[in-house]
């Protein structure tokens, strides 16, 4: 099926009543390319091809002929190598209703001798690097052109072979060296596309053996691809992320594009493209879930899109345009379910690896994180955990700022504030902690089970029942090993963090306002929760003792007593076990009101109470004991008059189903 663009009227999309909103014209609904990353496939298979061609024009001319451009794994990268060896190898015929074959002046499909690495194919051991990409230039040579190569070094091969392909005709007979005959314009000129360039480095990231070998391989390609520079019409080299050796004097001829906003959108898709050539998928989608009872009757094509925009739009290069991911996207499309696809697409050890070594991983949540580059040359000045979780998709550009550079220097110094780019990444990055550092789970407790619990407790949050949030949230506490337990606050902070970032809600971590820094917020479409997490420890009996010797011994209430005195309840008398419930009842009451007393006297609510806020601010106080106990309280913020606070209605505790005595208060839940 040929692949057209949107039909137009006077150069504007047509719209067609009842189906596109904003006047944007849906495409067919051609198959959807899932998993295909080859450009000839996909036009000949009659698949869906969004319109890529425009930008890749604009890269073809660029200033510079060599460019690295960075993006996260399955963001579309395989494709656009793919796109632009079928306009390099001169297949005009593909192009005929898309962009760069419709431009003025015409553009000229010269054919080139295109060379294209895929370097996920040379496999990620050091030792094997070389004789691996040797041997596949030697066959490349040998049954494309004919011609035999005689280096067994990298750099050799490349210079050989790109020597010849420059110098010579299209065919050369097999063994035979070629008659430097000088260049005319029927000569084909010579390009050369890496794909996945950093492939090898990433798995050997905390080898320091390795990653040398592998460095000073590449160091060895690139020198070699840098000798012939200035016989190469085109060097493309895509990544995750450009790493030291490309700051090496082997590849400081590439210019980094990654961040140029003339290519923010050359991966993935925007908001228009969506519109453009998706919505009858959406569409198609929404009757989909209808049917499987995942969506309700009353729902419509934007308010599907809506959702889809929130899982996994969210990304930008530039700091303005925004970018869905293409494998999520297409994925729901052809599953109907919001869930997480792109997490599953690849291996996240290396940023498991990060995350154990980021002792500050809570703060990966905020937006105050940011990573710095020197506009004079476009390279990242450090690689620190936030760098390296913004170059692999975790982390995005949300705004760019621009700075004097420090001791003397004349160039700008740009900042780039980053965030979390949508809910899918979000809960995707939470997996990770919680089983990188967070989490070992107890012998019988599955990963699903625990996932399950993370989603009641932030069902029963959302809708502000206490008594079930303190049951889920100890059930929490109990699936994971006792031998990781910390007695710190900000441990207990972050479990509740990560648990909320599997909500509907969005959750913020440590917003700053004038009197400090809220714990937590969480915001959803009817309520906005301003929670404070407060934490005592609590040491569980020790065998043989009750809890009025603890005391005399200064052990309860006290945060020195080491846990690996801790053991099970097994031999309290009964007035020990009384006594042992009131202290853990005192501490569960202290922890709740030296959270609301924080909240009010820092002003934390002020941040969200203004006349006109259409949503419900409620005050959240959690206190945690231990790790058996637990106590979430709601207060509402009253608004408009300032603000103040409601009293709160009735809860309760946990342990052992122990209820606390009714609360005289007689507010009713809103």
């Amino acid at each position: 099926m040929e692949v057209k663009p949107p039909y137009k009227i006077d150069g504007k999309p047509k719209a067609i009543a009842g189906e596109i909103p904003r006047d944007v014209v849906a495409n067919p609904m051609l198959p959807l390319p899932i998993s295909v990353e080859e450009f000839v496939k996909i036009v000949n298979n009659g698949q869906l091809y969004v319109d890529k061609t425009g930008i890749i024009h604009d890269l073809l001319n660029y200033r510079n002929k060599y460019v690295f451009l960075f993006r996260p794994r399955r963001f579309g990268k395989s494709l656009l190598l793919s796109t632009v060896e079928a306009i390099l190898l001169g297949r005009k015929e593909l192009f005929t209703d898309l962009a760069i074959g419709n431009t003025n002046p015409e553009y000229q499909f010269k054919s080139s001798h295109v060379i294209r690495f895929s370097m996920a194919s040379f496999g990620n051991k050091p030792e094997y690097l070389e004789k691996n990409l040797v041997e596949y230039l030697e066959f490349f040579a040998r049954n494309k052109y004919g011609l035999q190569l005689t280096s067994s070094s990298i750099g050799g091969s490349l210079f050989q072979l790109i020597t010849l392909l420059y110098d010579s005709y299209d065919s050369i007979p097999l063994g035979k060296s070629p008659d430097l005959i000088g260049r005319t314009a029927d000569i084909p000129e010579v390009v050369v596309l890496v794909d996945e360039c950093d492939y090898q480095l990433l798995p050997n990231m905390h080898d320091p053996i390795k990653l040398q070998a592998t460095v000073d391989f590449l160091s060895d390609f690139y020198s070699g691809l840098k000798s012939v520079s200035g016989m190469i019409r085109h060097l493309i080299v895509t990544g995750i992320t450009k790493f030291k050796v490309f700051y090496q004097s082997s590849s400081n001829f590439i210019s980094d594009i990654s961040l140029d906003p003339a290519f923010s959108s050359i991966c993935g898709f925007t908001k228009d493209e969506i519109r453009s050539n998706f919505w009858k998928h959406i569409e198609y989608a929404l009757m989909k879930r209808k049917d499987l009872n995942i969506a309700e009757n009353s729902l419509t094509g934007e308010n599907l899109y809506a959702s889809i925009e929130d899982w996994y739009d969210g990304y930008t290069w530039d700091g303005v345009t925004d970018i869905f991911n293409p494998i999520s996207l297409m994925e729901f499309l052809s599953n109907y379910r919001l869930k997480q696809y792109w997490y599953g697409t690849g291996d996240s050890g290396t940023i498991k690896e990060f995350l154990k070594s980021d002792a500050d991983y809570f703060n990966i949540f905020s937006d105050n994180n940011t990573i710095e580059s020197d506009e004079s040359t476009g390279m990242l000045t450090e690689i620190t955990p936030y760098a390296v979780l913004f170059k692999t998709g975790y982390l995005t550009i949300k705004q760019i700022s621009s700075s004097k550079s420090l001791g003397g220097g004349d160039g700008d110094v740009i900042t780039y504030h980053l965030s979390i780019p949508n809910r899918e990444v979000r809960q995707s990055l939470a997996k990770q902690i919680i089983f990188s550092r967070f989490f070992v789970l107890k012998h019988g407790v599955m990963k699903n089970d625990l996932y399950s619990r993370f989603s009641d407790f932030c069902g029963y949050f959302s809708e502000r029942d206490e008594i079930n949030s303190q049951h889920t949230l100890v059930s929490i506490f109990s699936s994971y090993s006792y031998k990781l337990h910390t007695h710190a606050e900000s441990y207990y902070k972050t479990l509740i963090f990560t648990a909320l970032c599997f909500s509907s809600g969005e959750v913020t971590a440590e917003a700053s306002v004038g009197g400090g820094d809220i714990d937590l917020s969480l915001e959803l479409p009817s309520d906005i929760m301003v929670i404070e997490v407060k934490y005592n420890h609590f040491p569980g009996p020790v065998a043989g003792k009750n809890d009025a010797e603890l005391q005399k011994a200064g052990a309860v209430g006290s945060t020195s007593a080491s846990a690996d005195s801790i053991t099970p309840d097994q031999s309290l008398t009964k007035k020990g076990k009384a006594d042992r419930k009131k202290n853990i009842l005192r501490l569960l009451d202290k922890g709740i009101n030296d959270a609301f007393s924080q909240i009010e006297s820092k002003g934390y609510a002020k941040k969200y109470t203004y006349p006109d806020q259409k949503k419900n601010v409620w005050l959240v106080a959690v206190s945690i004991v231990g790790r058996d106990d637990a106590e979430i309280k709601f207060r509402k913020a009253l608004i408009p008059s300032g603000w103040s606070l409601v009293r709160s209605y009735p809860g309760t505790s946990l342990k052992h189903q122990l209820v606390r005595s009714a609360r005289k208060e007689s507010d009713v839940r809103a």
